[in-house]
């Protein structure tokens, strides 16, 4: 049964079908017809002869003067190309004004946070002095022990004001394992003190200290010094090498008849 109801359903479209086909074709002959009574000698001409292919391309070429070159052309794909952009432009506004004015605005606030300025109070100068950069603790002395029998050390102490110097007796530096222990040498009493809480911050040790009639005659055979300093005090290098360098100073100025007490010769004058 429901094969016999589908086979009649197709035969009702494709009847259907044909009708609508039938009256499509019955309205073209009647246009036609009708075309045929408006323009009769247009049509009758068209269907006699067509025009041929070498016509065609002679109607659609055109003489080698109508074309551009140069300038004019240049202006001619310009604007083209110009009003291709505006019209584009116009279709989408947000993207023009995010190509235009966001560089615009980013510019500008580089050109303010350019002008802004920090202001900086002026330091004072920074004096290479115990009192500034070591926090006012004595340097270590040690030396080794043949210069200690020299009268040049205690030439050496004195260049130095007494509150800034102190004498640990120590005759040796730390030469690793195949030296003396730790705890009999100048780096070992650096660092014990480190530990305890009452650091010092620069050492010096005199390897070699000639004669002072040798200092006056040659300076090849000049003092040798070791000078042990500690970095996490500001400026604490220069302003231990300052002094050691001045109390040397001193021992040459009293090895040349002059006096060697402290004031005898200012601290040089050494700002950071």
């Amino acid at each position: 049964a429901d094969q016999a109801v589908v086979a009649q359903l197709d035969s009702r479209s494709k009847r259907s079908n044909s009708r609508t086909q039938q009256q499509q074709r019955r309205q073209r002959q009647h246009q036609w017809g009708q075309l045929q009574q408006q323009q009769p000698d247009a049509l009758s001409a068209s269907q006699a002869s067509p025009p041929a292919a070498a016509d065609i391309t002679e109607q659609y070429v055109l003489p080698s003067q109508a074309y551009l070159s140069g300038s004019a052309l240049y202006w001619q794909q310009f604007k083209g190309l110009f009003v291709k952009r505006m019209l584009c432009a116009r279709r989408d506004r947000l993207a023009v004004m995010t190509q235009l004015l966001v560089p615009l605005l980013l510019v500008v606030l580089a050109m303010v946070v350019s002008t802004l300025q920090t202001s900086h109070k002026e330091q004072p100068a920074l004096h290479m002095q115990r009192s500034t950069c070591l926090l006012g603790k004595p340097a270590l002395l040690a030396a080794a022990p043949s210069v200690r029998q020299q009268v040049e050390f205690r030439g050496f102490m004195d260049a130095y004001p007494r509150s800034e110097l102190a004498d640990t007796q120590y005759t040796q530096l730390y030469h690793g394992s195949s030296g003396p222990a730790l705890n009999l040498t100048l780096e070992g009493q650096l660092l014990s003190q480190w530990s305890s809480g009452q650091p010092h911050y620069d050492a010096i040790y005199l390897n070699r200290m000639p004669l002072l009639e040798q200092l006056l005659t040659s300076l090849s055979e000049g003092p040798v010094i070791t000078l042990l300093a500690n970095q996490s005090a500001v400026s604490g290098l220069p302003a231990a090498l300052s002094q050691a360098t001045t109390a040397l100073l001193r021992v040459l100025v009293a090895a040349g008849g002059g006096k060697s007490t402290p004031a005898a010769l200012p601290v040089m004058p050494v700002t950071g």
